[in-house]
């Protein structure tokens, strides 16, 4: 019976799904830093630095880290960002500033950081895509996207929605 035809049991099938997952988070991932500040993001207490409105090359779980932290910090300055200018505007109109308590919560509900639809249009800016596969020198496959729910989800969305990896699209010149 020819290896390949053999049915693998669920402990090869697990083992093989363990080292497909451990091969894709070595990908070399490109990340954008659109802000006026540098972010350093740190993993094992080793900092990562992407300079102001720079990139960085990391392997891809450190790559995933920065997108969810830069993510997350946006979205929290642009709803920190709302509530002044609503504040501002309930005080121009003589209106008393929301409260802490009831209303703040309330208002800032409508920009919760945990929003797929809130998340997709900055994870887009804020990944720069697959610079090098590890360990294998195919094209991307691009597979059937599922409702995102998750900022890997959003990644794998945005991955499968490029033509061809970076690292083709650079040429270089003599």
């Amino acid at each position: 019976m020819d290896p390949e035809e053999q049915e693998l049991t669920e402990g090869q099938k697990k083992e093989a799904i363990k080292r497909e997952m451990l091969r894709k988070s070595l990908d070399r991932c490109k990340v954008l830093n659109p802000l006026d500040e540098p972010y350093t993001v740190y993993w094992d207490k080793f900092p990562h630095l992407v300079l102001a409105h720079g990139e960085g090359v990391f392997p891809r779980y450190i790559a995933q880290k920065y997108v969810k932290e830069m993510c997350d910090k946006i979205l929290t300055f642009r709803s920190d960002d709302e509530v002044r200018r609503e504040n501002e505007r309930r005080q121009k109109k003589g209106v008393a500033l929301m409260d802490k308590h009831t209303e703040q919560p309330a208002f800032e509900s409508k920009f919760a950081i945990n929003q797929p639809e809130l998340r997709k249009p900055v994870i887009e800016i804020l990944w720069g895509g697959v610079i090098e596969e590890y360990g294998r020198n195919l094209p991307l496959e691009s597979e059937q996207a599922m409702a995102a729910s998750s900022d890997a989800d959003l990644l794998a969305e945005i991955e499968s929605s490029r033509e061809k990896p970076i690292a083709e699209e650079v040429t270089v010149e003599e």
